[in-house]
């Protein structure tokens, strides 16, 4: 499958009443899932707060999963990162993310069978729900290959990374970061703006740096690690 008909595909499955199992049914080979199972894994802690919130905190990751993926699909940065799997984003990353929230909230491997039921979408999709076994046991097998991962976020990830606001309008760039210096946890980002973008309504600590909370930026984006205000439009 090319990437123009993943980015379809993907369109659709969004606009579907079967969303988001469409994403985390559809057939996926076994290289992609080991590609993106460690992207997935440090980026699920702490996504999954309650086992009742499963339904969803599956369904925004897999929006967010899926407009981060539309928004560019030919996005040279995210064929530098992911290569040929980056076609495979939307469903693949969808499906190690959603069963690596499930391990690093119960700590230890969940089937999605397990807390959701699948098989009123999978027999309206077409498939085969026993068949769903092997691949139960390939994530099981890579989520203890891959636990230790190094988190995706660090202050050397960060910098020079691009701000974007969420229909793909550049802000600018990451210039610096703030910490705090007891928690060492991550307080906010200085972001140099692009020339042209309206500041007027952005926290401006001078006439070219913008102080962004950490709140107001989604960190998680894995398809081009792009940080992607979380309000705000360009226009």
């Amino acid at each position: 499958m090319s990437i123009k008909l993943s980015a379809d595909k993907a369109f659709n499955y969004l606009q579907s009443r079967l969303f988001p199992w469409n994403f985390l049914l559809e057939p996926v080979d076994e290289r992609p899932l080991e590609h993106y199972i460690k992207f997935a894994i440090p980026r699920a802690v702490g996504a999954l707060k309650k086992e009742s919130d499963v339904e969803v905190v599956f369904a925004s990751k897999v929006k967010e999963i899926a407009d981060d993926f539309l928004r560019n699909p030919e996005d040279k940065r995210a064929r530098k990162i992911h290569g040929k799997f980056a076609k495979d984003y939307p469903f693949a990353y969808a499906q190690c993310l959603a069963y690596a929230m499930l391990y690093s909230f119960k700590e230890e491997f969940t089937r999605l069978g397990d807390v959701v039921d699948l098989g009123g979408p999978a027999k309206l999709l077409g498939i085969n729900i026993d068949l769903l076994d092997k691949r139960d046991r390939l994530v099981e097998s890579l989520l203890h290959q891959y636990k230790d991962a190094p988190p995706g976020t660090s202050a050397k990830t960060l910098l020079g990374q691009s701000v974007i606001y969420n229909d793909g309008t550049l802000v600018g760039t990451v210039r610096d970061i703030i910490f705090d210096n007891t928690t060492l946890s991550l307080l906010g980002i200085i972001v140099k703006l692009e020339k042209g973008v309206d500041a007027s309504k952005l926290p401006m600590i001078d006439d070219k740096h913008a102080l962004m909370p950490v709140d107001a930026v989604r960190l998680t984006n894995a398809y081009n690690e792009y940080l992607i205000l979380r309000h705000g439009k360009s226009n």
